[in-house]
């Protein structure tokens, strides 16, 4: 049933009609605007798959759309056309309906109408009125077959069939909707870019985990961009189309893009040492201090657990990062300690040991910090 009331679809009917100018349609009698302006008016809406009932909608949900499309009303072979129009006037035909496809009579507004245009109405330009078959109905029926041809033949109409076509393949289940289309892309997109960055990704590891130094002063050499270099020659097609025809700032082989993938790889590896400490019943820190290469001042940390896999017991030594020290004093590289230990997200009161070099003072004083 239509989504609008019978007094208001008649109201906004009488609106759409006052604003048509009958000059700019194909029907120019005045009689005949105040006839169709009349039927309008008495519009019965009992008919609920009737076309004419929807005409002045803004607006109709999808699952009606089809509806109307697929099963909009026909009246009986036997219905009494010549009712529905003045004396000496030319009656629709029945024929008609099989003639053109896209024409349905409307009962209602006992005239032709386009199903298409109603269902899905043309945008309309600065100028352009919107008339016969689309937003009232066709009743010259001595030139219908002239102004059919015309309609069917209109940017308006065509826009519409395309848009019909569309939306029933998609309710249909024959296409994809827009959506779908859209995550298809989506998906489309993040496997080339995955085709693209991968032997990168594995090129930054190899160099990582066979200790070799990624790259040399000059960006472009070294074992880096020579092992790249490499897969091209060995039939990497996928890296050879994308280091060959990406722009120049979207390759993902400058060093920033070379210590992200480091600093990514370094976060996965931390992340399942201590996943595998909390795991374990105890576990114990580990602490060295040294210099970096610049002199600055830091502790080298790592822990100590046993392993249980299947029954089989491993002690493992694990290094889980650097900690950059402020003061050499004991109370900050206590703090230190237990802040880092806190972010990585081990679970301290697993914590049952400590281990330094060097550092006397430094098992008494962490035993004294208190844990928030």
């Amino acid at each position: 049933m239509p989504t609008q009331s019978s007094s208001t679809n008649k109201e906004a009917i009488q609106k759409e009609y006052s604003e048509v100018d009958c000059a700019t349609t194909s029907d120019t009698n005045p009689s005949t605007c105040e006839l169709e302006f009349s039927q309008i008016l008495a519009v019965d809406f009992g008919q609920s798959t009737d076309i004419g009932n929807f005409i002045a909608f803004s607006s109709i949900q999808d699952k009606q759309k089809y509806d109307l499309l697929r099963m909009p009303y026909k009246p009986p072979a036997t219905y009494n056309f010549r009712q529905d129009v003045g004396p000496n006037k030319r009656p629709f035909i029945y024929k008609w309906l099989d003639q053109y496809e896209w024409m349905v009579y409307s009962r209602v507004l006992k005239g032709a109408l386009c199903k298409y245009c109603v269902i899905f109405p043309p945008s309309v330009t600065h100028g352009s009125t919107l008339g016969a078959f689309i937003k009232r109905p066709f009743i010259k029926y001595k030139d219908l077959h002239m102004q059919a041809k015309n309609h069917a033949s209109s940017a308006w109409h065509k826009d519409s069939t395309i848009r019909v076509k569309n939306f029933i393949d998609v309710l249909s289940n024959e296409k994809p909707d827009i959506l779908s289309l859209i995550d298809e892309g989506k998906k489309k997109s993040v496997a080339e870019n995955r085709k693209k960055i991968l032997p990168i990704i594995k090129t930054i590891v190899f160099c990582g985990t066979h200790d070799m130094p990624i790259r040399e002063s000059n960006k472009n050499s070294g074992n880096f961009s020579d092992l790249l270099k490499f897969r091209v020659d060995t039939g990497d097609k996928d890296l050879e189309n994308h280091l060959f025809n990406a722009a120049g700032n979207s390759k993902y082989t400058s060093h920033r893009i070379q210590n992200e993938v480091i600093s990514i790889a370094g976060h996965i590896i931390m992340t399942n040492i201590v996943e595998e400490a909390n795991s374990s019943k105890y576990f114990s820190v580990i602490a060295d201090e040294s210099a970096d290469i610049s002199g600055h001042e830091q502790l080298s940390i790592g822990i100590r657990y046993v392993h249980e896999q299947n029954e089989d017991f491993t002690v493992k030594e694990e290094f889980l990062g650097f900690v950059q020290l402020n003061k050499l004093n004991a109370d900050c590289i206590a703090a230190s300690i237990l802040e880092f230990l806190e972010k990585s997200g081990l679970n301290l009161d697993k914590l049952v040991a400590q281990g330094y070099d060097g550092c006397s003072t430094m098992a008494g004083e962490i035993h004294g910090v208190q844990r928030s």
